[in-house]
């Protein structure tokens, strides 16, 4: 039995609900997990859409308005319809109008499937949203229709909505990592084969024998088909180009930041060379008025040294002449203290004869005889003469 697993763009909320199809003739079963209180898919995933990107829409319109840019902004309601912002929508069948399983091994499956397929999204950050699942029972071949939205934080802190960079951050490898990254080598093909094998372990387990051989070529199409083939390719290519310019975008808009923040440290490397050229000014300026000081100061010492020199010179001119004036004084002085001595001698011979002879001496204790001529008279008279030595 066949299985099926083709995951694209190309679905959209409103198919999946049947509006188109009369009630009475509509057999589908929706699993809502975008827990949205709102009436239809739709705007179920509108809300969750707004619920995780408007903040980013919201930062990035403000950007490309700075930018001047204007044209570049986009609404919620046209980033949900991008083409690559779109819902991925990925259906899940097995068998075909010949042979198909019943409707409860069908959910039975898919709920599995998710399940494990959500497993791994926890495991690795979340890097896609689930949105819904939809069965249609009232169509050939009974199939589901599952909707997912990739999205990734960028370095901003803001949610966006991309593929390869979600499966980036999820550390998926590209399937021929020796090789550049292209339309036949990306991430996604990774992705797409671990789950393709996922659903194929599922039906395995539940006693299906499948068939996970590719399809062969087909030789012959109608114009029709090879028409809608054409259309199919085309889409695709230009799917691959809008993500590629997505892509690029972003990387200009690193670029940009990057350009941003290279101008902001060149800045401050400017004002800091600023600041610093201005201090070495400063310290020059000061360094002069320091080797000005130093000179004003060796002139000064200079001049206390012949001062000093001078001052050294009359010191030593005063002390020969106080040598001078003290061998001089000295000379003097012996000769004052040898008169001295006479006149005391003199005084205590003279008070030894006051002693011995009052009589010649009257009360004031002068010699009463003044006119004698007498030797001794003489001799009296002269002791009493003052002598110029005597203090007294």
């Amino acid at each position: 039995m066949k299985t099926t697993l083709q995951c694209g763009r190309k679905g959209s909320a409103n198919h999946n609900e049947h509006g188109h199809i009369p009630e009475a003739e509509r057999d589908v079963e929706i699993y809502d997990a975008t827990h949205s209180s709102a009436s239809t898919l739709r705007e179920r995933e509108l809300a969750v859409y707004s619920e995780e990107f408007l903040e980013g829409v919201k930062e990035r319109n403000a950007r490309y308005l700075a930018q001047r840019h204007p044209e570049r902004m986009r609404t919620l309601e046209q980033i949900y319809v991008g083409r690559i912002t779109r819902p991925e929508e990925c259906i899940l069948q097995v068998g075909n109008i010949y042979a198909a399983i019943d409707r409860a091994l069908l959910v039975k499956l898919v709920t599995e499937f998710c399940r494990r397929l959500q497993k791994w999204n926890r495991t690795h950050g979340y890097p896609f949203r689930l949105l819904d699942v939809a069965y249609h029972f009232d169509e050939a071949t009974p199939h589901a229709h599952l909707r997912r939205v990739w999205k990734y934080t960028d370095r901003r802190g803001y949610v966006r909505i991309g593929q390869d960079k979600a499966l980036e951050k999820a550390d998926v490898e590209l399937p021929y990592p020796d090789k550049n990254k292209g339309r036949y080598n990306n991430r996604k093909m990774t992705f797409d084969a671990m789950a393709r094998e996922i659903w194929y372990e599922v039906c395995r387990e539940h006693g299906l024998d499948i068939d996970t051989k590719p399809l062969p070529a087909r030789r012959h199409m109608s114009v029709r088909e090879y028409t809608a083939e054409q259309i199919r390719a085309k889409e695709a290519r230009v799917e691959a180009l809008t993500e590629a310019s997505e892509t690029l975008e972003n990387e200009v808009t690193r670029k940009q930041g990057l350009a941003h923040e290279a101008e902001r440290r060149a800045a401050e490397a400017r004002a800091e060379a600023t600041a610093a050229k201005e201090e070495a000014s400063s310290a020059c300026q000061r360094m002069i008025e320091a080797q000005e000081e130093a000179a004003r100061c060796r002139r000064e010492a200079h001049l206390a040294f012949e001062e000093l020199c001078s001052i050294r010179t009359e010191i030593k001119d005063a002390g020969s002449v106080l040598m001078k004036y003290r061998a001089q004084l000295d000379r003097e002085g012996k000769s004052d203290l040898t008169g001295i001595m006479r006149g005391i001698a003199a005084r205590q011979e003279l008070d030894a004869i006051r002693k011995d002879h009052p009589e010649l001496f009257d009360e004031k204790g002068r010699y009463r005889k003044k006119a004698g001529r007498s030797r001794r008279g003489e001799r009296i008279n002269d002791m009493l003469r003052p002598c110029r030595h005597c203090i007294s």
